[in-house]
């Protein structure tokens, strides 16, 4: 959209209705229900969900897409070595079966998608074609703690720490 030009000063009691609609479109336009912005607000186009990766979280841009291709934008914002895997799955998050370190023991589960071995500040992109249904974002990493004293030997699985995290295609 053009600007149109106004030659001579603007009236003050136009001003003031300028002044007001721009109150009014920022303080009502451009959010969906999930806080983010609005794909024609400038926010995240269909299908596109940005995810960030931190200790210990996992946070999508949007809690649900339509079905289709979805492009998850990753960006790790931790300090650790993150991933992310796409599992199709009806269970509930804490029903899923885990391993004795806590990973979790994904055999029988298909990844749809995974960005592994994301580094502090780097970002990865997973292409995935979903269908309806419920899905699990996990960060399967499991660190081993090196060295000596009375954490020597020990893993912490980032799924047991709260990486993980719902998502719905619709």
């Amino acid at each position: 959209m053009r600007p149109v030009p106004v030659e001579g000063p603007i009236p003050a009691r136009a001003r003031v209705a300028l002044a007001a609609l721009a109150v009014v479109a920022a303080a009502c336009g451009g959010h969906d229900d999930h806080g983010g912005a609005s794909p024609d607000a400038g926010g995240d186009p269909p299908g596109v969900v940005h995810v960030e990766l931190r200790e210990y979280a996992i946070d999508p841009s949007a809690g649900s897409v339509a079905a289709g291709p979805v492009t998850f934008h990753v960006v790790n914002a931790g300090a650790e070595p993150h991933e992310l895997v796409v599992y199709a799955t009806e269970d509930d998050l804490l029903e899923l079966p885990t391993r004795p370190d806590g990973s979790l023991d994904a055999r029988g589960l298909e990844p749809a998608g995974a960005a592994h071995d994301v580094a502090p500040g780097e970002s990865a992109e997973i292409g995935a074609r979903l269908e309806p249904g419920r899905y699990a974002l996990v960060c399967n990493v499991v660190e081993k703690a090196h060295g000596h004293g009375t954490h020597a030997g020990m893993s912490h699985a980032h799924f047991a720490l709260g990486m993980r995290t719902t998502f719905t295609v619709r």
